[in-house]
């Protein structure tokens, strides 16, 4: 394959999954957005604080810059959207979700130790999944090999946290990298992105 044409190729992947995220669900409308969590939460994250104060656009225009709304034929949120500040992204896209399981071994099949049905808009998402994360966390406290204590956490994680953020990101083609980094940790911890 010629590089213009792998170019091309990479292009037209590249501009389906863009029309795939910013696409519209026609029930949807902007009172399943949650205004208030996208200026509190997404436009600071996203943007200085001095262009938001300079910012004259109305919340229509705002939306619709970042891709969460589109303008034709009518004000519509899109999929990106309602995944990133939706009320209930469930409600409109069923795989809005993310699955936290610990096992007790190594395989999907083994038993479950915990599991987790983790939903809601993607800041509120990451935040439940980080503090399941923390709670299934285990920390040893060694107060005798130092004078100054010394935690170990039974798993890394920030590595948790990054591969999740990763699966979040690019779906379950990062599953199996959590796969391995779970066996290879403890082999208790699978994140599961519908």
């Amino acid at each position: 394959m010629e590089d213009e044409e792998l170019k091309n190729l990479l292009n037209d992947l590249e501009s389906d999954r863009v029309e795939r995220k910013t696409s519209l669900l026609l029930s949807a409308t902007l009172d399943d957005l949650d205004l208030e969590l996208f200026r509190r939460t997404y436009l600071p994250a996203s943007l200085a604080s001095e262009i938001i104060a300079e910012n004259q656009r109305s919340i229509a225009e705002q939306l619709t810059s970042v891709r969460f709304a589109t303008i034709e034929p009518q004000l519509k949120p899109t999929n990106l959207g309602l995944l990133v500040v939706g009320q209930d992204p469930r409600q409109f896209i069923s795989s809005a979700y993310i699955q936290f399981l610990r096992l007790d071994g190594t395989e999907l099949t083994d038993p479950i130790k915990a599991q987790k049905e983790i939903g809601g808009p993607l800041p509120d998402l990451l935040r439940m999944l980080d503090e399941t994360f923390q709670a299934h966390i285990s920390v040893a406290l060694d107060i005798t090999a130092r004078p100054v204590e010394i935690k170990q956490p039974d798993y890394p994680i920030v590595a948790l946290q990054q591969l999740a953020r990763n699966a979040v990101l690019h779906r379950n083609k990062v599953y199996r990298d959590f796969q391995d980094l779970a066996k290879a940790i403890a082999q208790q911890t699978h994140v599961n992105v519908p």
